[in-house]
């Protein structure tokens, strides 16, 4: 049986908190499955160049990582994606944004975009949500199995710009 990396890291830390005593903080178990999103780099580089005319097409994704520019580190960057997935409550997270702003210096826009998801994760997992999927603009949110309709039908994304669609899926998830 193969465990990944990140579960293994994090079943040990688990393991070191139970037998300190530690409360254990389990990790968010929300899937996120957003078409407009590129989460590492070379997806980023490789999509074709949008013209104006297309630019309300599906083949235009947002960054939503932690770019070379920002950690050049290899083993640094690895180290700062682990503490992202680590993070399981709004003060862990406002506390890493400090941490990295003081660090690293101004975030670029995939730094914004991928603490964002870790928003949209934290306010699923609050409202039972396991899965946040969005498919040409239908935003889709799956509870206990059962997808969560609004008025009988999916919504829809309807930001006036691919930019804006993160902070409207947050902003839809915390109305549930």
């Amino acid at each position: 049986m193969a465990v990944g990396f990140d579960l293994y890291c994090q079943l040990l830390k688990q393991a070191v908190a139970q037998l300190k005593g530690d409360k254990l903080q389990l990790r968010l178990d929300v899937d996120l499955r957003l078409d407009f999103v590129a989460t590492n780099e070379a997806e980023f580089v490789q999509q074709p160049k949008s013209s104006a005319r297309e630019a309300d097409s599906f083949a235009r994704k947002i960054p939503a990582f932690i770019p070379n520019i920002f950690i050049s580190d290899a083993a640094l960057r690895i180290k700062a994606y682990r503490e992202v997935a680590e993070i399981t409550t709004h003060d862990q997270l406002d506390r890493l944004r400090r941490d990295w702003r003081d660090r690293f210096g101004r975030f670029p826009a995939a730094v914004d975009n991928l603490f964002l998801l870790t928003e949209i994760k934290l306010a699923a997992a609050k409202s039972g949500v396991s899965r946040v999927e969005v498919r040409e603009r239908k935003l889709m949110l799956t509870r206990h199995e059962d997808f969560i309709l609004v008025a009988g039908k999916f919504p829809r994304l309807v930001a006036a710009g691919i930019e804006q669609y993160l902070g409207e899926i947050l902003e839809l998830i915390k109305r549930l």
